[in-house]
């Protein structure tokens, strides 16, 4: 298995993994279900991660096939706190046949030292409380619960699934 980069061509496989990350999420959590476009948009999400500074995309590659990326960012607090930038992970996703076998231990540490190399000292990162797994991986990876996100919903369904 290989870490690297991302690159502009991997963009429509990143889709196809994006897909079934944030449906293996929606089965657990029905708020995370995607637009059927949802992927389309993405997409441009990606292409911003990989063609700025600022921002980081890795894929897993493993005999040529992408198994896994990750998504991270430098992010600023509003000038009230003593830190003041900071490190925002915002996907791992490896695909089912992968998991458990390092891939995302991989993509955190390349992500890791992205932030270290660029002096971060603090690093977050949002995980669905439905998603046991994840929550279990990120406390293996050193992060720890500071903050709680709370959610009510009002009305009917609007999702367009």
């Amino acid at each position: 298995m290989k870490i690297r980069l991302a690159e502009t061509q991997d963009i429509p496989a990143l889709q196809e993994l994006w897909k079934e990350f944030m449906d293996f999420h929606a089965a657990r959590e029905p708020f995370l279900t995607r637009a059927r476009d949802g992927h389309e948009t993405w997409a441009g999400f990606v292409r911003e991660h990989i063609d700025d500074d600022d921002r980081l995309a890795v894929v897993a590659e493993d005999a040529g096939q992408l198994v896994g990326y990750g998504l991270a960012a430098l992010q600023e607090y509003p000038p009230v706190l003593v830190l003041s930038r900071y490190g925002m992970v915002r996907d791992v996703a490896v695909t089912a046949g992968h998991r458990r076998r390092g891939v995302g231990r991989a993509l955190f540490a390349e992500m890791e030292r992205w932030f270290l190399l660029r002096g971060v000292e603090h690093v977050e990162l949002h995980v669905s409380v439905a998603n046991e797994g994840a929550r279990r991986f990120w406390r293996a990876m050193g992060f720890r619960e500071y903050i709680e996100k709370l959610a009510r919903d009002y009305g009917a369904d609007r999702r367009d699934g």
